[in-house]
């Protein structure tokens, strides 16, 4: 009789470590749930400002284009009032 009751003893602790043990996996899948939905969120925050910095890059492209037209018609004006002022003499 006394073995049985041992026998059941020992059921019941390793019962008991068994429970511990899975609501200490039930905390860490809670915790890597967590984990994972704060890392999406930043993976999405980073996307996102990815997406605005090709917006800005592809405006800055542009904004260079533009800019060099306007210097290359500077550059065209400026010899024509170069040739024109040396059709002046003094």
């Amino acid at each position: 009789m006394d073995n049985v009751v041992d026998r059941s003893k020992r059921i019941q602790s390793a019962l008991t470590d068994v429970d511990e043990a899975v609501g200490q996996t039930n905390d860490m899948i809670y915790q890597i749930a967590t984990a994972t939905g704060e890392q999406s969120s930043v993976v999405d925050e980073i996307n996102r400002n990815i997406t605005r910095l090709n917006g800005l890059s592809q405006q800055s492209v542009e904004i260079v284009g533009d800019t060099n037209k306007v210097a290359e018609d500077i550059a065209t004006m400026a010899k024509g009032l170069n040739t024109n002022v040396g059709r002046f003499k003094v």
